[in-house]
């Protein structure tokens, strides 16, 4: 039973880590400085990582920049 539920949390950690970078390309599309808009450059995207806890049993997808504005509030 234990192997079946790590299973499908590395499984579906691994749908969410994709669906968290499709979210992001969509949502991050660039800035202003100034008056010139910025493409974005994908850093917080390519950031995302993928972390196990709980013998497995728990994932945790999160982006790793300094800038991240939501890193203090991320949860697992």
């Amino acid at each position: 039973m234990a192997t079946q539920t790590k299973t499908i949390v590395a499984k579906h950690g691994a749908l969410l880590k994709t669906k968290t970078a499709q979210n992001m390309l969509a949502a991050y599309t660039g800035h202003m400085e100034g008056s010139k808009f910025v493409k974005a450059t994908g850093t917080t995207r390519r950031s995302l990582s993928t972390t196990f806890s709980n013998a497995g049993m728990t994932v945790a997808v999160a982006p790793h920049t300094e800038y991240f504005p939501y890193e203090d509030r991320a949860v697992a």
